[in-house]
């Protein structure tokens, strides 16, 4: 019971949350609240409701050139994918996120 009111507890601060990133800017910032809210949904099982805010995240990330982001990202949308029952588009992120690791040189 206590893990249901704090699972609710965190479901109404993400929708507080997505409605103040829908005024942000578009830039790393705003993708980065994205994906930390996208990530925060996945953590709570809530794999299909991630979705959005991860593919808001991704699109900036690109928008911004920022790869090191985008490989983090499309690790998690990866996740989020297979938890919504979608593996071949889940494979795909992470082809996408290897071919960047290894094109950049990303060690971590």
């Amino acid at each position: 019971l206590e893990r249901l009111a704090r699972e609710n507890a965190a479901s109404a601060r993400g929708d507080v949350a997505l409605a103040a990133l829908d005024v942000m800017p578009s830039g790393i910032n705003k993708a980065n609240a994205n994906s930390a809210l996208a990530q925060t949904l996945l953590a709570l099982d809530r794999g299909v409701e991630s979705l959005a805010p991860m593919a808001e995240a991704i699109r900036m990330y690109r928008e911004a050139r920022s790869t090191d982001n985008l490989a983090l990202c499309l690790i998690g949308q990866a996740r989020a994918l297979a938890a919504a029952g979608e593996p071949a588009a889940a494979l795909a992120s992470i082809a996408e996120a290897q071919t960047l690791i290894a094109r950049h040189g990303f060690a971590a």
